[in-house]
C-alpha cells in the first residue's frame, strides 16, 4: 500500500515536471543545493551567476509551455506507414493481377464484388495497400502489373 503511494507520488511529479518543462529549472536548483553545500554561494559572484541561471531556466521553461499550449512549432501528425491514394490512376493500376471472383450462394442473385479503399505505402513506393471491409492485401507494384504479397484479416 505504502509502496503504491510513493509510487503514484513520484508519477504525479514527474507528470507535472514534464507538463511545465521544468527539468532544467530543477537541474539548475540541484547545482545550487551542492554549491550552497560546499559554502561557496557565500561569493556574491556565485550567487549571482546561480541567480542569472535560474532565472533564465525558468523563463525557458515558461516559454516552452506556452510553446506547447499553442502548438507552435508542431509537426503534422505522423501516419501510421499508408497514404491515401485517391487518383483514378491509381485505383486502375491497383488493380490485382488475378482477380479473385467470388461465386454466390444463391444462383439468383448477384453480388457486386466489394471496391477496397487503396492506399500507397508511405517509404516504399513499391508497395500498394487494398483495404476491404474485412482484411487489408498488400501488393508489390512490378512491371507486369500488381503481385499480392499477402492478405491480413481484421479482428
Amino acid at each position: 500500500m505504502i509502496k503504491r503511494i510513493i509510487s503514484t507520488l513520484f508519477k504525479a511529479i514527474y507528470s507535472v515536471i514534464s507538463i511545465f518543462n521544468l527539468q532544467l529549472a530543477l537541474l539548475v536548483l540541484v547545482v545550487g543545493l551542492v554549491v550552497y553545500l560546499t559554502g561557496a554561494m557565500n561569493n556574491p559572484t556565485v550567487k549571482l551567476i546561480f541567480d542569472g541561471a535560474f532565472i533564465l531556466s525558468v523563463v525557458f521553461a515558461i516559454l516552452l509551455t506556452i510553446k506547447k499550449l499553442l502548438g507552435i512549432g508542431k509537426s503534422p501528425k505522423k501516419s501510421k506507414g499508408v497514404q491515401v491514394v485517391n487518383t483514378e490512376q491509381t485505383v486502375q493500376q491497383a488493380q490485382p493481377v488475378q482477380p479473385v471472383v467470388a461465386t454466390p450462394i444463391i444462383q439468383s442473385q448477384t453480388v457486386a464484388p466489394e471496391t477496397p479503399v487503396y492506399y500507397r505505402v508511405k517509404g516504399n513506393d513499391n508497395y500498394v495497400m487494398a483495404e476491404y471491409s474485412d482484411k487489408y492485401e498488400l501488393f508489390l507494384i512490378t512491371d507486369g502489373g500488381l503481385k499480392k504479397v499477402r492478405t491480413d484479416f481484421k479482428n
